[in-house]
């Protein structure tokens, strides 16, 4: 192990007991709340960036009694998710728990090493190639509206395709009402969800009451219609082959299936949490893929080669 990861990975483990006080230096806090209390991200990653240049790797800022931490270092967040996840809890994200439930997101300890293991197999590199097609016709769809003479909000595009795919992958790919009514609802859960997990958003549902409400409302609407599914595939004889059904299939080492609850806090967790970091991962590589026109020509040409005129 390299001596500079080791001092990282003293760093974090300090950040996470307080050891003798050494806390990472950071910006003044009355600063990060101007970026983070309104929960708007715009201007975040240039944020970030300079507060990085500025502080290093790991940085901290007081926030009233607690203290805030961030990392932008590969082996200090591996060691926060995989080395020392234990010592880490998910409580802002807690506040999401009346639409996710107890899904991999938000699950912790035992009930989320079972569900890991139980839902593993359905990513297995063996299985992606029975989600190639659903992929593929639904990319060449979006980009057949595309013009070249027309600019397009190339996040929201990319919101809409990872959303369709991950709708499609999960229920499968035959449209009905309540596959609309869940794709509708999961797209207006992602607009909002930021503000429900901003510095102030307890003190800004009590004072806006509406805030929290509206994202109950949309949170019930999608549960009510992802039961429907679920109650309704279970009815049904039929060999499904998307996620759903592996959800309602897969089974624990004593042979044990997930409670319909269950099933339906992961379909959540899979359609609001599979797409917008897709979404977000794919608007950045196209980003920087326009800005480097030689990486451009490579991928071009690596696909004219492997691809050529056939459908991918």
């Amino acid at each position: 192990m390299r001596e500079d990861h080791v001092f990282r990975q003293s760093q974090v483990a300090n950040a996470v007991t307080g050891h003798k006080n050494r806390y990472p230096p950071g910006p003044f806090a009355l600063t990060e709340i101007r970026h983070y209390a309104g929960g708007s991200y715009a201007d975040t990653a240039d944020h970030l960036l300079s507060c990085a240049r500025r502080h290093g790797p790991i940085w901290s800022f007081r926030f009233f009694n607690k203290r805030i931490y961030v990392l932008n270092d590969a082996d200090a967040i591996r060691t926060v998710l995989v080395e020392k996840q234990h010592l880490f809890a998910k409580n802002r994200r807690k506040r999401l728990k009346p639409i996710m439930g107890e899904g991999l997101v938000l699950s912790d300890g035992p009930l989320h090493v079972r569900q890991r293991r139980i839902m593993q197999p359905a990513f297995r590199r063996s299985r992606i190639p029975n989600y190639a097609d659903v992929i593929v016709a639904e990319v060449l769809r979006a980009i057949a509206g595309w013009r070249d003479d027309v600019s397009i909000d190339l996040g929201a595009e990319m919101l809409q395709l990872t959303l369709t795919i991950v709708g499609a992958t999960l229920f499968g790919t035959n449209v009905t009402s309540e596959t609309k009514i869940v794709r509708d609802a999961a797209e207006e859960l992602t607009a909002v969800f930021p503000q429900q997990l901003a510095i102030w958003s307890k003190l800004a549902n009590l004072i806006r009451p509406s805030r929290k409400r509206r994202v109950l409302s949309i949170g019930q609407r999608l549960n009510a219609s992802i039961a429907r599914i679920i109650a309704t595939r279970q009815t049904d004889s039929g060999d499904s082959d998307d996620l759903l059904a592996m959800l309602l299939s897969a089974q624990d080492e004593d042979g044990n299936r997930m409670p319909a609850q269950q099933v339906r806090d992961e379909a959540i967790t899979i359609l609001l949490a599979g797409h917008e970091t897709t979404a977000i991962a794919l608007t950045w590589a196209l980003a920087l893929v326009a800005y480097n026109p030689a990486v451009r020509e490579r991928i071009e040409s690596e696909i004219a080669a492997v691809v050529g005129d056939e459908t991918p």
